[in-house]
């Protein structure tokens, strides 16, 4: 059980993404339930300016902030506890909402707005996932990571803060947020409600596509929706100036609900409790406990139901468990690339601690991205800011390499790597996928354990150690020396033995059915397939030689190329100038040596 600065007792992880993590939690001072959100960017301002924003406003349709504190150098948020479900999970799961039920929502986040607004305060991120539903109706804005008193200018050097389905289109042109932009993001958001899409068109164009028609004004018609029609007509003009503020629109949707009261005033001393708007007829069976969090420049991240998958797996919040059951395509949610193009799983390759897609990117075979899960070992020693017991935030390092990496730390000391690269490198949004990609991955670990994978054939090496496929007199006679330790890395489907100058590496994998090269590179090891594959380095000398030895072949489901092999792959490695021809002769020697302690086919 962990007590946050010993008065917060966090009970439930309720919410998770690329930006932070929320619990539902117990006040042992005043007996209460409330929720605590920790940002996963660290304290990079995020948490500060959201808790400075929520506590110049208290107002009933705005999730309530009470306060922030620091328990061992993390900052946490502290904030009303409100049972419901997103807008955005309403549309995704209920479907479409008829128009009065849309705008009895929309009075409601209206009437926030226009508090905001006569406050100074401009939201800047007004989207369905930043709208919460309760059971009885009630609407509350959240989420104020990127809110900002109207009269301090943007900082960041031209980034555009929200997300493109929603932004006003002189915002997605480079200009500042102002109170009408958020009228324009209420309007968007009320054409999802009564749509399912953003006015800048579907997910599926992608957020890119979606940012170009918002600064190019492309707006979709709006559709015939009674009398909502001519206000989401209004609400939407792409002209600042002849859209109304959002005392106007909080009126002209009251008149659609038949709830014509006047604006609730902020509270104040002396102020009574304001009243709440008319019940919104929603059917909640199943419904959700979810406080939801924005996800940074438009990659929204999908919310859990923790407490269900957790006690499904009677598990600790995000543990490995068995490093040889655990399933890396559990965390790797083909739908957080849809956006991106055509997602195309490529489950059956590589090592057994990796699970790959290809992304599609446009019509031309040779765009595509590749975008892998990998699972790690116990990371020795822990980085300094990484603590045993918590799920650490998201790594986010440059791209390096044509490469965009994403790093996730387990509360048990493991790691969990999103890697996405352009196969033919090509420019892509791939910090876009493998931020889409962790953020499933924590929400994912959020619920447990790392779900099992299905049982392995009896003859796959899935089941093998690979340490024990050579003996300490076979590496002895390569190494020059005895006694030298295997080294098992994650999964023990990896072995290393080293004495200087020399490395030996039996890895498992696999692939498509290999092709002999024009050098004939096709040997027997024992009685199977190898093949033979000499490693060049930089300058002169050689620095390895490699030998695949084909394990067995078994098929996928893939239409074009359905056929898979497994094989133990053995190199001979050096920083030495040692020659290709002893270095593969020594290779050779261990994979004869390997050959023999395979299982039988």
């Amino acid at each position: 059980m962990q007590v946050v600065v010993g008065r917060y007792r966090l009970d439930e992880l309720v919410g998770a993404g690329g930006m932070g993590v929320v619990w539902r939690a117990f006040d042992l001072e005043l007996g209460r339930v409330v929720a605590l959100k920790q940002s996963q960017a660290g304290d990079s301002g995020q948490i500060r300016r959201e808790a400075r924003i929520g506590a110049g406003l208290h107002h009933p349709n705005v999730v309530t902030v009470f306060d922030v504190v620091i328990d061992d150098g993390v900052r946490w948020l502290i904030m009303e506890y409100l049972p419901s479900r997103s807008l955005s999970e309403i549309i995704e799961t209920d479907g479409r909402l008829p128009s009065i039920e849309a705008a009895r929502i929309g009075v409601q986040l209206a009437n926030a707005l226009a508090a905001m607004h006569e406050r100074g305060m401009v939201h800047r991120d007004v989207k369905p996932s930043n709208v919460l539903v309760a059971e009885d109706g009630t609407a509350k804005l959240t989420d104020f990571g990127i809110a900002r008193w109207a009269e301090v200018t943007q900082s960041g050097g031209g980034q555009i803060g929200g997300t493109p389905g929603y932004l006003a289109p002189e915002v997605a042109d480079g200009r500042e947020a102002q109170a009408a932009a958020d009228v324009f993001s209420l309007g968007a958001t009320l054409f999802a409600a009564v749509t399912g899409r953003s006015p800048w068109g579907g997910s599926e164009q992608g957020p890119m596509a979606q940012l170009r028609r918002a600064a190019s004004g492309e707006i979709d018609r709006v559709p015939e929706v009674g009398p909502l029609t001519p206000v989401l007509t209004a609400l939407l003009e792409t002209v600042p100036a002849q859209r109304p503020d959002a005392r106007t629109a909080k009126e002209s949707l009251g008149e659609i609900v038949g709830d014509a009261a006047p604006l609730t005033p902020l509270a104040g001393p002396g102020s009574g409790r304001p009243t709440v708007s008319k019940r919104v007829l929603l059917v909640c069976l199943g419904v959700v406990m979810t406080l939801v969090l924005g996800f940074a420049a438009g990659f929204a991240w999908r919310a859990s139901t923790a407490e269900t998958r957790t006690a499904e797996r009677g598990s600790p919040v995000g543990t490995m468990g068995d490093e040889r059951t655990a399933d890396p395509c559990s965390l790797l949610e083909l739908a957080s690339l849809a956006r991106f193009g055509d997602v195309i799983p490529d489950f059956d390759r590589g090592p057994f601690y990796n699970c790959f897609a290809l992304v599609r990117l446009g019509s031309d075979v040779a765009d595509v991205a590749e975008v892998r899960v990998e699972l790690r070992g116990v990371l020795d020693p822990p980085p300094p800011a990484h603590r045993l017991g918590r799920l650490g935030p998201i790594q986010r390092p440059a791209p390096e390499n044509g490469e965009c990496s994403r790093y996730i730390w387990m509360p048990d000391g493991h790691e969990v790597g999103v890697f996405a690269r352009h196969t033919d490198n090509r420019p892509a949004d791939l910090c876009g996928m493998a931020e889409a990609v962790a953020g499933g991955v924590v929400t994912e670990l959020a619920a447990g354990e790392i779900p099992r994978r299905p049982p392995a054939p009896g003859n796959s090496l899935r089941g093998l150690n690979a340490c024990d496929l050579l003996g300490p007199s076979e590496t002895a006679a390569v190494l020059g020396s005895e006694g030298v330790k295997p080294e098992p890395d994650f999964g023990q489907w990896t072995c290393y033995w080293e004495h200087a100058p020399l490395q030996i590496t039996v890895e498992f994998f696999r692939s498509r059915p290999q092709v002999e090269g024009p050098d004939g590179n096709r040997i027997k090891a024992g009685s199977r397939d190898a093949f033979v594959e000499p490693g060049q380095k930089e300058g002169d000398g050689d620095t390895g030689c490699e030998i695949t030895i084909v394990h067995r072949s078994y098929r996928v489901a893939d239409p074009v190329n359905g056929e898979r092999v497994e094989v133990a792959d053995v190199t001979v490695e050096t920083k030495e100038n040692i020659s290709a021809e002893r270095l593969c002769d020594l290779a050779v020697g261990l994979a004869n040596s390997m050959a023999g302690r395979l299982p039988p086919l």
